[in-house]
C-alpha cells in the first residue's frame, strides 16, 4: 500500500483520504476465512544525489511470500525497528549521505506521528482482510515536483526551504523490492542454501508479479464501481431535490460540475492507471451529467430570500461516535466562519443529524452535542456572542435520503448551518 507524504499539500487531505479507504473495505468485506497480508511501503525524497540518475534505497521489513502467519505487530513498533536500521545505516558508513538519508527518514516518520498518520494508516492495514506484515521506506532519489505536506511540515520545524529545482516527472519504483536490495539490520541473515537457490527466487518473482496484477485489476474494478456509484447517486439526488430547496439543489449541481470536469480531464489526458485495465465506464457517465448540466443552471438565491443553508457531511468534521472536532475540520469551518462574518445580520442555526443506526435517543445526543461542539469552534475562533447561535439536534428525524443503503445513510449525517434574518433587522 503506497504512502506518498509530498502527494497532497494538506495533511488533512490524506488523512481523510486513507480514512476513507479504511471505511469503504470495512463495509465492503464481508467475513472472510484468509488473510490478504498487506505492506505500507512509504516514498520519499530523503536527500540522495539529484544530479544523477540513483536507484531507489528501500529500508525495511522483507517482503515474505511464506503462508505461515508471522509474529503481529503495530505500525509503530514496525516504525521503531525502521528507525533503528536508518541509524545502523548510518554508522556503517562514515560519509554525509547517510546521515542525511538517517534524518530525513526520521524526519517522516515523525510526521507520520505529528499528522496522527501513523494510527490511521495501522488501522487500515489492519482492516479485514487486509493484515499488517511489515512497514517500507524507500529513498526515491529525486525530489517531488511541488512542495507537498511532508515538505511543508518540515520546512515549519526548520524554517528552511526546500532547494529550487525542475526536476522531471518520474514513476514511483515497484513497492516489491528484492529482498536483497533492503537495507537490513543484523536480525535479518540467509543460510547459504537460500542463496544457492536462484530457481526458487524466481519462482518467488514470478509470485510477487502476478500478486501485483490481481491486486491492480481489483483495484481498478473497485475504484470504477465507486465512480459510477458516485456519479450516480449524485445525478438522481440532483433529480430528486425540489427547486424550493435552491440551496441543496445549488450544492449537488456544483457537485455534478465537478464529475463533469474530472471526467473531460480524463477524457483528454488519459485514464488513470487506477481506472484502466479496460475497466473505464466514464465515457457513458460523462454524456449523462454532460446532459444534465447544459439542460440546467445553477440555482441561485435570490436577494432579498429567507433562511439560507451550509451543509457540511459529518465525516469531514468528526470520527464515527465523537462528538469532538477531528484533525482537518477546520477548513471546512473556516469557510463557513468567513461567511458569518460577511453576515452580521444573521443569526446563526447550527443542526445536527445522523442516520438511524442505533437508538434513536443516542442518536439525537449525539447531533446535538456535535452542533455544540461547532458554536463553541465558531465562538471561540472569532469571539463571537454565543447568543448569536442556536443549537438543534434532530437525530434521525428528518433524513434527506433513504436509510436503507450507504449512499444515502452517508448523506444523512451531516450538520446544516442555516443563516437567518435576525428579526430586529427586518
Amino acid at each position: 500500500m503506497p504512502v506518498v507524504p509530498d502527494a497532497e499539500c494538506d495533511d488533512a487531505v490524506i488523512r481523510r483520504e486513507f480514512t476513507r479507504w479504511k471505511h469503504e473495505i470495512a463495509a465492503s468485506t464481508a467475513p472472510r476465512a484468509f488473510v490478504l497480508p498487506c505492506y505500507l511501503a512509504i516514498y520519499a525524497y530523503l536527500g540522495a544525489n539529484r544530479d544523477r540518475a540513483v536507484e531507489p534505497v528501500w529500508f525495511g521489513d522483507a517482503i515474505s511470500l511464506s503462508t505461515t502467519p508471522p509474529a503481529t505487530a503495530t505500525a509503530r513498533q514496525h516504525a521503531q525497528a525502521l528507525r533503528q536500521q536508518l541509524d545502523e545505516a548510518w554508522l556503517a558508513v562514515a560519509q554525509p549521505q547517510p546521515a542525511s538519508r538517517a534524518g530525513l527518514g526520521h524526519a517522516v516518520f515523525d510526521w507520520l506521528e505529528d499528522a496522527a498518520l501513523l494510527s490511521i494508516l495501522s488501522s487500515l492495514a489492519n482492516t479485514a482482510p487486509l493484515s499488517l506484515r511489515g512497514l517500507l521506506l524507500a529513498d526515491i532519489g529525486h525530489p517531488p515536483m511541488r512542495p507537498g505536506a511532508w515538505s511543508r511540515w518540515l520546512t515549519g520545524k526548520t524554517t528552511l526551504r526546500p532547494p529550487l529545482m525542475t526536476p522531471k516527472a518520474q514513476p514511483q519504483p515497484l513497492s516489491l523490492p528484492l529482498l536483497t536490495t533492503i537495507v537490513r539490520n543484523e536480525s535479518v541473515r540467509f543460510s547459504k542454501s537460500e542463496r544457492g537457490r536462484p530457481y526458487s527466487a524466481m519462482l518467488h518473482a514470478v509470485a510477487a508479479s502476478a500478486v501485483v496484477l490481481m491486486v491492480s485489476v481489483g483495484v481498478s474494478a473497485w475504484s470504477n464501481s465507486r465512480l459510477v456509484a458516485r456519479v450516480a447517486n449524485d445525478l438522481e439526488v440532483y433529480t430528486h431535490i425540489p427547486t424550493a430547496r435552491a440551496d441543496a439543489k445549488r450544492e449537488r449541481f456544483e457537485a455534478l460540475r465537478r464529475h463533469s470536469a474530472e471526467l473531460a480531464r480524463y477524457a483528454s489526458n488519459g485514464v488513470p492507471t487506477g481506472l484502466g485495465w479496460g475497466l473505464y465506464r466514464g465515457k457513458r457517465l460523462q454524456v449523462a451529467l454532460e446532459r444534465v448540466t447544459a439542460t440546467s443552471h445553477s440555482p441561485s438565491i435570490p436577494a432579498h430570500s429567507p433562511p439560507f443553508a451550509v451543509t457540511i457531511d459529518n465525516f469531514l468534521l468528526f470520527d464515527s461516535g465523537k462528538t469532538t472536532l477531528k484533525p482537518g475540520a477546520e477548513p471546512r469551518l473556516k469557510g463557513v466562519l468567513d461567511l458569518i462574518r460577511a453576515n452580521p445580520d444573521k443569526r446563526i442555526l447550527i443542526a445536527g443529524h445522523t442516520d438511524n443506526t442505533g437508538p434513536s435517543v443516542a442518536n439525537q445526543k449525539l447531533s446535538e452535542a456535535r452542533a455544540q461542539a461547532i458554536r463553541d469552534w465558531f465562538v471561540n475562533t472569532a469571539s463571537l456572542p454565543v447568543t448569536r447561535f442556536a443549537i438543534q439536534g434532530y437525530g434521525d428525524t428528518r433524513p434527506i435520503a433513504s436509510n436503507e443503503n450507504r449512499q444515502g445513510r452517508e448523506m444523512n449525517r451531516r450538520v446544516e448551518i442555516t443563516f437567518i434574518p435576525d428579526s430586529g433587522t427586518q
